[in-house]
């Protein structure tokens, strides 16, 4: 408890110094946090489109019913393909309703007959898209096939390019932070070199000399992780209806408050170690010298 007083009481002595440590902690903290969000909603939307039938077919009006089955029953026993579901006209007319909900006079103008049915086609691989694309191109009664490899393929690159860069990112700004606190620390120890070496002719161990710079440490981090998850939190929260507006009724946003809490936990862990490796760093170099 004494480190920890005294640990407080050098931060209340140097605040602008002490600021300088929390704020460069916090746009850490804020900026992987942020990052983190974007790239875990970038998984919820590769995941979502994924879940969709990556190929959709669409049979020319008139086909038969036997026709369609035995379609249905040729795919089923393809091992490249993982599921397939046949939407008739009936259940088309329904999605089409679902649609154009709010637009009475357009669902009034649309009848069964004149939607085509369709057959849906997800593979185990997104390699195996191309092949059975050229398949169903050359099945007979089969007007138009609908192809989303590109889309998914496109989702999978960005999704791991904003990993790869806020990795990178999170990493060069850990350092700075790192660095900025240990100066800061290292600037108030060497204010203290006498204290210290007194302390020690005293018969004081290492251990009781740095432990209230670590505890400094620990706290810089802990305030600047704690703003930084604020921020972000509110930057999120914020934001969140104008994404939702943009991407419509594609799939409804929420923020996870699972998320929230192992955002937090792992950001106070990693900011309690890097503040008290930043003041252990500090502090040991100076009573080297």
């Amino acid at each position: 408890m004494n480190s920890l007083t005294t640990a407080l009481t050098t931060i209340r002595r140097s605040p602008y110094q002490a600021l300088i440590a929390v704020l460069m902690t916090s746009l850490t903290f804020f900026i992987s946090f942020l990052l983190s969000f974007v790239v875990i909603g970038a998984e919820i939307v590769l995941k979502h489109v994924e879940s969709q039938p990556q190929i959709i077919a669409f049979f020319e009006l008139g086909t038969e019913q036997e026709f369609i089955d035995n379609m249905k029953d040729k795919y089923n026993k393809n091992p490249q393909i993982s599921s397939v579901q046949i939407v008739t006209q009936e259940q088309a007319l329904d999605i089409y309703r679902k649609e154009n909900s709010d637009d009475p006079l357009l669902i009034e103008l649309v009848t069964a007959d004149i939607l085509p049915a369709s057959i849906e086609v997800k593979t185990h691989n997104l390699e195996d898209l191309e092949l059975i694309r050229t398949e169903l191109d050359a099945e007979d009664s089969i007007e138009e096939v609908i192809y989303q490899q590109d889309v998914i393929v496109t989702l999978k690159k960005w999704t791991s390019g904003i990993r790869t860069g806020g990795i990178v990112v999170a990493s060069v700004l850990a350092i700075v932070s790192f660095l900025s606190i240990m100066i800061v620390i290292a600037l108030k120890a060497t204010n203290q070199k006498n204290t210290i070496s007194i302390f020690r002719l005293l018969g004081a161990t290492q251990g009781f000399v740095k432990l209230p710079f670590i505890f400094e440490g620990v706290l810089y981090g802990f305030m600047g992780c704690l703003i930084g998850w604020i921020l972000a939190f509110l930057t999120i929260v914020f934001s969140l209806p104008q994404i939702q507006a943009y991407i419509g009724n594609l799939f409804p946003l929420s923020i996870p408050l699972e998320l929230l809490a192992i955002q937090l936990g792992l950001g106070i862990l990693t900011s309690a170690i890097l503040g008290a490796t930043a003041g252990f760093v500090a502090v040991s170099r100076l009573m080297r010298t």
